[in-house]
């Protein structure tokens, strides 16, 4: 478990999540926060919309808000206040205001115009909450109804201008909110529950409820609401979609078509009202079903999506067009009051997932997976509607897409990323760019390690090999030998000639990287081996192993020197000291025999428990090793940690500095049990030159301390 904490916190250190297409446009230095140098990838790609006057769209994804030009597709701005992925983003009737929602349970509003942050709405529980404006832009009602963990299955109407909590709507059942909907009066707000059968009406100024549309047959997936608000459509799961009256709560009429199979899940009104559109499947194949609002009657089927089911649909302002977007990656243009198909889009795409005109109708956005040379990426793309050309791609959304390492070069300047996406990028830090994009393997990248003099670099991927590249030309230098065995970790020698690593056959071997020989093979492993790290002259190659024994070789002769053992614990990291004299040693706060422990880095004996109690790893850097340890305190209510940083001398054995900082907030029993270990700052970090220590917490805080 402590192993899956410091990846998370690793990742939350360098700020990144995902990876780029390296071809994308530059957004490494888009209102980055203070003190950060570089961005990699633009996050996991959310909901899209456009601004209200057509020049802008925004984009949600897992590290804020992309603001892009609608005529260039160029990214124009980063909206970053959240601290966590954005699921949403929705403008107010008067587009004034813009809405985003994240799962930390805060919804912030900004200033469309000036794209300035303006206030957060805070609730008690983090979780996913969907939102929408009345009609006035003056209250937003929030609802936690897509959060399933959540309890409080309420409705919370906020002021938009002070961001004052106005009232709260409960669901007499308990029930979640799935959906909320203001009347065009504002006076009214319709709810839909999740897996409701039914509809309710409450007083939007009182909370108070009004009355349930009558239930029937068949779980509701969705409503829309006519552009007047005097109508409702519901779409469920018997395969039927139903219209109701918002001002009586009257049942209308039913829209049914006998050769419509599966359900239809998603409907949509026309701008002028007279049309409804919906989403089912005949025979296997996707089809948008068009309806005459007044009479009930059904005008046309538009089937084109090669057997594949549609994900969504849009009509154009004027109501002329329908868009549908299918999972056969195409977007088809019809003809909304003759049925006519008018154009076929194809952007390369897997799946089209979203679809959406601008409000002056010139442009359609679409999102989905693209099924590049690099496997599958999220991205936007951009229509001219009139040309009904491709105008902008804007990709680097990734989700399948994922950072499996990052690793600094020795001189800081460059660091390298593996991803699933079969390549390894090597980065500028000062100025974002991506300098190379090393391309050869045919699998997901799953190990990396930069040599000692910066000058190569290793990586592994499932396809086995294990390759070398040099890092200035970006080609690959070596191709070793194919390992049948997973590769678990690699480290080069400080001199950078030789290569070791480890395997899940339970053996070491090490490489002549001029070659791309194999030297030598160390059998005689205890236990699968998790880590490797060299004495500082390379005449020692040590090992940690998965049962918490160290063994240390003689890297010439590839004879044992010594196994560590003696010690009843989890061991948490091994460094050796500068001088290669000491060896240090990390026994975690869960183990009988937690502690700091010395041992003689050329005969592997003993020395000396250093210090008791980690809560966490410590590292060395220099002559300074900097170890973690929480005090945790508790009272009838609440948990409260404590955490800190202890550095201390190695050549004197000297305690020197506590780094008192970091600390969680308060929890409640009855809302969550936490492990007092997520709060500690489990990622320490030293700078290359010894003097600086980071510290990254689940408080969500970075800090620098000077060592000095």
């Amino acid at each position: 478990m402590k192993l899956a904490y410091r990846l998370i916190l690793t990742s939350f250190l360098l700020f990144v999540l995902f990876l780029p297409n390296a071809s994308a446009q530059d957004t490494t230095k888009t209102n980055l926060p203070a003190g950060v140098k570089l961005r990699i990838g633009k996050g996991r790609l959310g909901e899209i919309t456009y601004f209200p006057d057509s020049t802008r769209f925004a984009v949600a994804s897992s590290i804020g808000i992309w603001v892009y030009d609608s005529l260039t597709g160029e990214v124009r701005n980063q909206l970053a206040d959240h601290t966590n992925s954005v699921g949403s983003v929705i403008f107010s009737p008067d587009g004034k205001t813009i809405a985003t929602e994240s799962p930390d349970g805060k919804v912030h509003l900004w200033d469309a115009s000036t794209e300035q942050h303006l206030r957060t709405l805070t609730h008690y529980k983090e979780g996913l909450y969907a939102e929408v404006f009345s009609p006035d832009g003056n209250i937003i009602a929030t609802s936690s109804g897509l959060s399933r963990e959540l309890s409080d299955m309420t409705v919370d109407l906020w002021d938009v201008k002070t961001g004052k909590l106005l009232n709260t709507l409960a669901s007499p059942t308990g029930d979640r909110f799935y959906k909320v909907h203001f009347s065009p009066d504002g006076k009214t707000i319709t709810t839909l529950k999740y897996r409701g059968t039914s509809l309710d009406l409450w007083n939007a100024a009182t909370g108070e409820h009004l009355e349930t549309l009558a239930a029937y047959e068949g779980e509701i997936y969705g409503f829309c609401s006519s552009p007047n608000g005097n109508t409702i459509a519901t779409v469920s799961s018997d395969g039927a979609a139903r219209l109701w009256d918002t001002r009586t709560g009257e049942y209308l009429k039913v829209f049914t078509q006998p050769d419509i199979e599966n359900f239809i899940r998603v409907s949509s009104f026309s701008p002028d009202g007279a049309i409804l559109a919906t989403i089912g499947s005949s025979e296997g194949e996707g089809r948008v079903d068009l309806w005459n609002v007044t009479t009930g009657g059904h005008l046309e089927s538009l089937i084109g999506h090669k057997g594949r089911s549609v994900n969504s649909i849009s009509f154009s302002p004027n109501g002329i067009i329908i868009a549908s977007g299918g999972s056969d990656g195409t977007i088809h243009l019809w003809s909304t009051h003759t049925g006519m198909h008018l154009k076929t889009l194809i952007g390369c795409m897997e799946r089209v997932n979203t679809v959406a005109f601008s409000p002056d109708g010139m442009t359609l956005l679409s999102k989905g997976l693209d099924n590049t040379s690099k496997g599958l990426d999220n991205t936007v793309h951009l229509w001219d509607v009139t040309t009904r050309q491709l105008i902008k791609t804007l990709s680097g959304y990734t989700d399948s897409v994922s950072v499996h390492g990052i690793v600094f070069s020795p001189d800081g300047k460059t660091i390298a990323s593996a991803s699933s996406d079969k390549n390894v990028y090597v980065w500028d830090l000062n100025t974002g760019q991506c300098l190379k994009t090393l391309m050869g393997h045919t699998d997901s990248i799953h190990h990396l390690s930069y040599s000692s003099d910066g000058k190569t670099i290793a990586s592994w991927s499932r396809d086995y090999p294990l390759l070398l590249w040099d890092v200035r030309t970006g080609q690959q230098i070596k191709t070793l030998d194919k390992i049948k065995e997973n590769i678990i970790t690699t480290t080069f020698s400080p001199d950078a000639k030789t290569l070791a690593s480890s395997g899940k056959d339970n053996t070491i071997r090490l490489w002549d990287t001029h070659t791309g020989q194999q030297i030598k093979t160390l059998t005689g492993i205890i236990a699968e081996v998790s880590y490797l790290f060299f004495s500082p002259d390379g005449k020692i190659l040590g090992n940690h192993n998965s049962n918490d024994t160290i063994q240390l070789w003689d890297a010439s002769t590839g004879e044992l020197l010594k196994t560590l053992t003696g010690i009843t614990g989890v061991i948490d990291c091994i460094h050796f000291s500068p001088q290669g004299d000491t060896i240090v040693t990390n026994i975690g706060y869960e183990s009988q025999d937690d502690g700091v422990y010395l041992w003689d880095g050329r005969t592997g004996e003993f020395l000396k428990k250093l210090y008791e109690s980690p809560t966490s790893e410590s590292r060395t850097n220099g002559d300074i090793i900097a170890m973690v340890e929480s005090k945790i305190g508790q009272d009838d209510a609440n948990i409260t940690i404590d955490t800190s940083v202890n550095l201390f001398d190695l050549r004197t054995r000297q305690h020197l500095y506590t780094l008192s900082w970091h600390s969680s907030p308060p929890y409640h029993y009855n809302r969550y049990i936490i492990p007092t270990v997520h709060f500690s700052p489990d990622t320490i970090r030293f700078s290359p030159n010894g003097e600086t220590l980071a510290t990254g917490s689940f408080d969500r805080t970075v800090r620098l301390w000077s060592t000095r």
